[in-house]
């Protein structure tokens, strides 16, 4: 069977379109960093933190913030939280049932300058900075 001239080019159109979308999936999935890339030394923070978080220990995970801590749950509850308001809303952060916070097991990480960054399936996105050697939570802030 012979092709015309228009229906080659359609066709070559056609290969290439899905060679450049099968790339651009390859590039985002390279991109696309998890916990477990993460240095040793923030894994290792991370898993402290969130094993405080599932024992509902409000002062420990409280240790592991730096107050005034910035916070976003919804459009007009957003702002800076201090240490005392934190405890009253530890549930507001992580949930009705704490041992239950993050279920993922290599959840989505990124690091941008001093910043880290979890973020979770349900489009929290949790932020720590490392200061004096220590890392600690800054932010907390679900995406719309």
């Amino acid at each position: 069977m012979l092709l015309t001239q228009e229906e080659d080019t359609m066709k070559k159109i056609a290969i290439v379109s899905v060679l450049v979308f099968m790339m651009c999936g390859a590039a985002a999935a390279q991109s696309e960093k998890h916990l477990s890339s993460a240095p040793r030394e923030f894994r290792t923070f991370v898993s402290k933190f969130l094993g405080a978080v599932r024992r509902g220990d409000k002062v420990a995970v409280a240790g592991m913030a730096r107050f005034p801590l910035s916070f976003g749950f919804d459009t007009g509850d957003e702002g800076k939280m201090t240490r005392t308001k934190f405890y009253k809303r530890f549930r507001d952060f992580f949930g009705k049932s704490p041992s239950k916070f993050l279920p993922e097991r290599d959840p989505e990480y990124s690091h941008d300058g001093g910043t880290y960054s979890i973020i979770t399936k349900d489009a929290a996105q949790l932020n720590f900075e490392k200061r004096a050697g220590k890392f600690y939570l800054v932010s907390y802030v679900v995406e719309p």
